[in-house]
């Protein structure tokens, strides 16, 4: 039953008109019309006065109702609240791996850029007249097989490139001799080098100083002999 109709029907049998039912309340008859047709609803101290005077429990589960719903909207609320909470807490997460991420690809990208700017020698390689490499045997190369030397590098390009020789056998800087320098033009990143200056040049350490100008880039040595009767061998 209408709340209006519940009103009506409370009021009738108390035999209240609703001039009697307005003047015990202190409200003019036509808010009592207006209650009893659904037109408005009690509000406040009139529902109060209203559940007294014509002992009406629907005003009472009214109330609760409102409570109820009251309670139902702060819970909805604070789910709501809740669930963006939990959205925001996961949106941060999902940001910070980024930029963990993030900063780790720069690191590692600065780390390689370092890398790649520093200067070193990549490559030492022995050619014969027929453009084939020539390999070490038993750890030396014989001179008279190289008639080319190549030489590649990375992390700018060198002023020169110096070739030096140490006799074997005295292992000192003392006897330490200059073969070759040979200026480098910019940008290059290898270097061809005529390998007459290994003629006769007996048993002997041989290595490659790469000049930066900030930076002096040695390479290993290599053992190196020279015997033109390998040559001549029809085996070879």
């Amino acid at each position: 039953m209408a709340l209006g109709e519940e009103i009506r029907q409370a009021r009738e049998e108390k035999h209240l008109s609703q001039e009697d039912l307005a003047e015990q309340m202190g409200v003019s008859r036509q808010a009592v019309s207006k209650w009893e047709n659904g037109i408005a609803v009690p509000q406040g101290i009139n529902r109060e006065m209203l559940s007294k005077i014509l002992e009406l429990k629907i005003m009472q589960e009214t109330e609760e109702t409102d409570g109820y719903s009251e309670i139902g909207k702060k819970s909805v609320t604070w789910r709501a609240g809740w669930a963006l909470a939990v959205v925001m807490s996961v949106v941060a997460l999902v940001f910070g791996m980024m930029l963990v991420i993030l900063i780790g690809k720069q690191k590692s990208y600065a780390v390689d850029s370092v890398a790649e700017s520093t200067p070193a020698l990549k490559t030492v390689q022995f050619y014969d007249e027929d453009q084939n490499i020539v390999d070490a045997e038993a750890l030396w190369y014989n001179a008279a097989r190289i008639e080319l030397i190549l030489l590649q590098w990375e992390g700018g390009t060198p002023n020169n490139v110096r070739v030096f020789r140490i006799p074997t056998g005295s292992e000192t800087m003392e006897q330490m001799e200059l073969l070759l320098t040979k200026s480098i033009l910019d940008g290059d990143e290898v270097a061809l080098l005529d390998a007459e200056i290994l003629n006769n040049i007996g048993m002997s350490h041989l290595f490659f100083e790469l000049d930066f100008g900030t930076e002096i880039v040695t390479s290993e040595e290599y053992n190196i002999f020279y015997d033109e009767d390998v040559l001549q061998d029809p085996t070879f």
